[in-house]
Formats: C-alpha cells, structure tokens, sequence
C-alpha cells in the first residue's frame, strides 16, 4: 500500500489516498482514530469520504474533556498539554470546547436574523 497524501478535516476526520494493486482509494478515519491499526471506511472518490457521514468528533466542553480524558484533573491535562493550571481554568472560565483533540475559543456570540 502506498499513501499519496492524508487531508485533516476541520471536525478532526482524516482522509488518506492510497494506492493498492493499481487503483487508488480513499479512506476515512474518524476523528482520533490512530492511522495505523485503527477503524476507517473505504471509498472510491475523496469527495465520497468527505461527505460520508459518521464519526465525527462531537464538540464537547473543556470541563467534559477533561473529566474524560483526564481523569478530571486540571492538572494533569495542563501538564499533559504542556501549559500552566492557571491557563487552563481561563479557558474553562471562556467557555473553550474540543473537538477532534483539538481545542476552540468562542469568538463572539451569534444571533439569528429576524
């Protein structure tokens, strides 16, 4: 199996065109799925991974992240991140969430047109 290029997606999905016995494929893995060894699905076209549903990383809020991943501990998650305690309670402060091990700040509050 030969790999052409791995995309990233915004929701943390990654997308990997390889090739095996002449033709090209593409596979999807989920959000945090390790690439080697881990759960993919197979299609024939990139634009049929992209759209594939399934998988996506949900946004969940630092604090759930933590408690999660971490055990709870505040600590453990800004050493594992290689941050100060302080930091991290900003973010939880700010409302930070994560998605696909991936950490998002909320930019501005958005209203729906009347």
């Amino acid at each position: 199996m030969e790999s052409k290029f791995k995309t990233i997606m915004p929701n943390g999905v990654v997308i990997l065109k390889y090739r095996m016995a002449g033709e090209y494929y593409y596979l999807r893995y989920g959000a945090g799925e390790p690439i080697d060894g881990g759960d993919y699905q197979r299609f024939s076209t990139k634009k049929e991974a992209i759209d594939a549903k399934g998988r996506e990383s949900p946004m969940v809020a630092l604090a759930e992240y933590i408690a999660d991943k971490h055990d709870g501990s505040q600590a453990r998650f800004a050493r594992a991140n290689g941050v100060q305690r302080q930091q991290v309670t900003q973010w939880l402060n700010k409302g930070f969430t994560v998605s696909g091990g991936v950490l998002y700040s909320p930019r501005r509050k958005l209203e729906l047109a009347t």
